[in-house]
């Protein structure tokens, strides 16, 4: 069993909706969050990224969705399901969850524009 993690990175592409009727935009993770219009802070905003399963993963091993660090509070979900709320920084165990592709959708009640953003992981504990 080990206590340290092997991780892995989303950092992007992100797509990012900073209104309900706008285009996508693309981003990456972590970023400076400076150039938001001050419009979308107090709005519902969205971040939607796609990924496959991680392999190797064996019978016992654990997988983690982490979101560290990110300036926003609001709620977040996989596959359509919602995993639960956050404020900046949260931990969801994934492992029932996993499937062959994953969509991760983050939207977003509040947004501290201006702040530099953290990232978004999967952390797997081989048990």
């Amino acid at each position: 069993m080990s206590d340290t993690p092997h991780s892995i990175r989303l950092n992007g592409p992100w797509q990012a909706y900073f209104a309900a009727d706008a285009d996508p935009t693309r981003i990456q993770l972590p970023r400076d969050w400076s150039t938001i219009p001050a419009a979308t802070r107090d709005a519902d905003f969205k971040l939607m990224r796609a990924f496959h399963a991680p392999t190797g993963i064996a019978p016992g091993d654990e997988v983690v969705l982490v979101l560290d660090e990110l300036p926003i509070s609001g709620k977040v979900s996989l596959n359509g399901q919602e995993l639960g709320v956050f404020s900046r920084s949260e931990r969801f165990a994934i492992t029932e969850h996993l499937a062959l592709r994953h969509e991760i959708e983050i939207v977003g009640l509040s947004l501290d524009a201006g702040e530099r953003a953290g990232e978004v992981r999967l952390e797997i504990f081989v048990r």
